[in-house]
């Protein structure tokens, strides 16, 4: 928990006189003269991505979110604006999966949209015309780190700068990538550091969670304030992060663990009041077993409405997800070195999880 200390915040609706944002509702009744379009993922990790290639290309943008729903067909949405010539327009597509939009990509290119595109787990090949930022095996770091490293540095000044680093730090909070905190960023001063993570873990809980925050006005915050943690110290912010605290201690205090070696199983409870948290919240607590204890792996056993769901935090956590997922048939395992796990409509059995990991 961190204590916020709540400041007279600029509303979010004032921007910088460098860069103005739409949504897309304000856009179409309004029409205004703008120099291109931010696509983003919803969450605190796309949400800083776009915010850091807006501090290298300032100007006048309509902002598309998925507003906490599925990400598929989003680029798509830009046709649906009323844009009489897209040509030349700048689009920033951040944290957004290439697959699910690709036609839509392949039609803005063909529009003469110039797109910058930054994403962490997309796999297929873009058009050469796309100057597309990705990269292969990044599942360790996120989009706005993958942003932080693209950003031409010397078109910035040394506050810009830093609070380009905090924005990373922040999406890789959001993403849960510790690891990739505390070796790429290990200079940042600690309570400053302490403080990104936890509001990176606020934004995951937002955007997945049942409160949620809007992500164009936080987009449009994060353009015009000069530092990233003033962002959040406001009455809203402090209720998301006061649900996310209590959401996280009623849930720990019922979660039965079993040991194993240098395994621990989590059984998450469910019942009642606890159905409504959603999987973020036992991600988030999860990742704080694993964060407190990083040379056990870490093993969680979730049910949330039809899907039964293994995570693993580890330094093994893939490897531990494969063999798990031996158990089920036609499972596929997704995430990377330190987290990992697999969805099954097979409910899950402890007993069989337990005498898997004893038998390794």
């Amino acid at each position: 928990m961190v204590n916020i200390k709540l400041l007279n915040m600029t509303s979010p609706s004032s921007h910088s006189d460098r860069t103005i944002i739409y949504c897309p509702e304000e856009y179409i009744k309004n029409k205004p003269k703008i120099d291109g379009a931010v696509v983003y993922d919803g969450d605190g990790d796309g949400t800083s991505a776009a915010a850091i290639w807006l501090m290298e290309n300032p100007g006048h943008y309509v902002a598309i979110t998925n507003a906490h729903s599925d990400e598929k067909s989003l680029v798509k949405r830009l046709f649906g604006m009323p844009m009489s010539n897209k040509s030349g327009l700048r689009i920033g597509v951040f944290d957004i999966c290439a697959e699910e939009n690709i036609g839509s990509l392949e039609e803005l290119v063909k529009s003469g949209a110039r797109i910058d595109y930054i994403d962490h787990h997309t796999k297929i090949s873009l058009p050469n015309e796309i100057r597309n930022y990705s990269k292969p095996d990044t599942r360790e770091v996120c989009t706005s780190y993958l942003t932080y490293l693209a950003i031409t540095k010397d078109r910035l000044n040394q506050s810009e700068l830093e609070k380009a680093k905090h924005l990373a730090i922040l999406g890789l909070a959001n993403d849960g990538k510790v690891s990739a905190i505390n070796s790429s960023f290990s200079e940042t001063p600690s309570d400053i550091l302490t403080e990104l993570k936890y509001f990176g873990r606020v934004l995951n809980y937002a955007n997945k969670g049942q409160k949620k925050l809007d992500f164009i006005d936080l987009l449009r915050t994060f353009s015009s304030s000069k530092e990233v943690l003033s962002c959040f110290h406001t009455e809203k912010i402090r209720r998301v992060s006061d649900m996310m605290d209590n959401a996280l201690k009623e849930l720990a205090d019922k979660i039965e663990e079993i040991r194993i070696g240098n395994s621990i199983i989590y059984l998450f409870p469910h019942e009642g009041n606890l159905r409504e948290l959603s999987e973020s919240s036992y991600n988030l607590l999860l990742n704080e077993k694993f964060e407190s204890a990083p040379k056990s792996n870490h093993i969680g056993i979730i049910s949330l409405a039809d899907i039964n769901r293994i995570s693993v935090r580890s330094s093994n956590a893939l490897r531990i997800a494969q063999i798990l997922s031996q158990l089920y048939q036609q499972t596929e395992v997704m995430g990377r070195n330190t987290g990992a796990g697999f969805d099954t409509p097979q409910l899950i059995d402890p007993s069989k999880v337990k005498e898997r990991l004893e038998n390794e």
